[in-house]
């Protein structure tokens, strides 16, 4: 089953719609119509060992990334962002990786002013 075959399974079972979502389900993003003819675009692409980046790559790289095709899908699809959650799960706990994943990420997110406002760490595949 491809991504898009997903995509459209779950538009098929979903009955909900909202007047003020210009861009729905179909993309890494979705555009919402905010009072006063201002929008917001909110996306989330996550990336997983030997399809966006190969095994072996360093931690840092991993969490610059990360928040990269985050940014760059935000920017294709006209936004500007201005803030992060962040998911990440990882098999074991490793202080040295956390801390080189922290720094990539850290730095991304510094350089564009990216505030990091949530999100979740599980250890798994």
């Amino acid at each position: 089953m491809k991504e898009a075959d997903i995509i459209d399974a779950l538009k098929d079972s979903m009955h909900q719609s909202q007047a003020d979502v210009s861009l729905s389900i179909g993309d890494d993003g979705a555009i919402i119509d905010l009072d006063d003819d201002k929008q917001m675009v909110t996306v989330t692409d996550a990336i997983t060992v030997d399809v966006h980046y190969p095994a072996g790559i360093e931690a840092e790289a991993i969490g610059y990334r990360s928040l990269a095709v985050n940014l760059s899908d935000m920017a294709a699809m006209g936004g500007v962002a201005k803030w992060a959650n962040l998911v990440f799960s990882i098999p074991s706990i490793n202080p040295d990786w956390i801390k080189g994943f922290i720094k990539g990420f850290s730095e991304i997110a510094n350089q564009n002013n990216i505030c990091l406002i949530g999100g979740d760490t599980l250890r798994g595949a």
